[in-house]
């Protein structure tokens, strides 16, 4: 059986950044508290099923819907 594209692209991100993710079953998710802090805030992926979003804690809300604002003007 061949790993589904969220299953990899989980994978793929805690190898290279050495953070942890949970299952990645949204489109928008956020690392897990027990993670290293990644020098990025976040981490867009486009994959078969669409944009995936996983974001660093410590990013506000208001932030998010800042850069959410920002990509689509």
């Amino acid at each position: 059986m061949t790993p589904s594209a969220r299953v990899l692209l989980r994978l793929h991100v805690e190898a290279v950044w050495g953070v942890r993710l949970p299952a990645i079953d949204r489109n928008e998710m956020t690392l897990l508290p027990e993670s290293a802090t990644p020098a990025w805030k976040l981490c867009a992926a486009e994959i078969a099923e669409g944009q995936v979003y996983i974001w660093r804690p410590d990013v506000a809300d208001e932030e998010r819907v800042l850069f959410f604002k920002k990509s689509r003007a």
